[in-house]
Parts: structure tokens; C-alpha cells; sequence
């Protein structure tokens, strides 16, 4: 499970997926002023997507709904698979509830049909990979 800024970090679900997960939940809690519109409704998609089919996870992106004071979260809350499907989603800011059926399965069809895995090389990359607590993008990269 991922919680709310997670999703920003696309290490934190590899590091996951590479720890066996298939499937990773992100709960989060996005807003604005109520009143104001949402300046991109594909966002909460967009990032689930991209978490999904670059580690071939199901990716259960749950956002608040609701008002709260004058801020009102934007809902949207989706289910990904594997492959990119978007399996459902809720295209409000209210309150509801998303039921989709997973087949784990296709976790593995799709890790086999792309090479995600497979065709990895860590030891390529391996040394640009900061180790925890350090920030490689203020270094120089040679």
C-alpha cells in the first residue's frame, strides 16, 4: 500500500513489485477549492496507468471524495491492470464504490508478453541508483 504522495515516486512501486507485489494500492487524498474545476480529470489515470504497465501490477488508485471545510477532494478513484486496461473508475468527486474482478493471471501474461522483467538489467543502471537517504540529481552525473 501506498499512501497519498507515494505515487509521485516511481521507485516505491518497483521496489514493491520486485518485492513480489501484484497488486498495490494507493490511498490519497487530492483537493482543491470547492467550486474550482479539476484542472486535468486524466490525471488520476495517468499516474495509475503508468505505475501499472511499467511494473505489471494491478494499480487500485483510491482517492477522498467530499467536502471538507472549503476544500472538496476529487474523487476519481480508478483500478488499472497489468497491461494498462483501465478495469474501472469513477469519473466524479463523490462518494461510491468501485467493484472490479482481478485475475491474477494476468499479471504474468502480460510480465511474459512485454519482457518487463526479463529483459531488466540492473547491473547496467545499478550505479546511478542513489542509495537510500541520498539525492543523485544534485550530483554530477559523470
Amino acid at each position: 500500500m501506498q499512501i497519498c504522495y507515494d505515487i509521485r515516486f516511481p521507485e516505491i512501486t518497483r521496489i514493491m513489485a520486485c518485492e513480489g507485489a501484484g497488486i498495490i494500492t494507493s490511498v490519497w487524498a487530492s483537493f482543491g477549492a470547492d467550486g474550482q474545476p479539476v484542472a486535468d480529470e486524466g490525471l488520476f489515470i495517468h499516474r495509475a496507468y503508468t505505475r501499472a504497465v511499467e511494473n505489471g501490477v494491478f494499480f487500485l488508485s483510491c482517492n477522498r471524495a467530499g467536502l471538507h471545510g472549503d476544500q472538496r477532494f476529487f474523487g476519481r478513484s480508478c483500478v488499472i491492470a497489468p497491461d494498462g486496461r483501465v478495469l474501472g473508475n469513477l469519473a466524479h468527486d463523490r462518494e461510491d464504490i468501485l467493484r472490479v474482478e482481478l485475475d491474477l493471471a494476468d499479471i504474468t501474461r502480460y510480465r511474459a508478453a512485454t519482457g518487463i522483467w526479463t529483459d531488466r538489467v540492473p547491473e547496467l543502471y545499478a550505479r546511478y541508483a542513489s542509495p537510500v537517504g541520498t539525492n543523485s540529481i544534485a550530483k554530477d552525473p559523470q
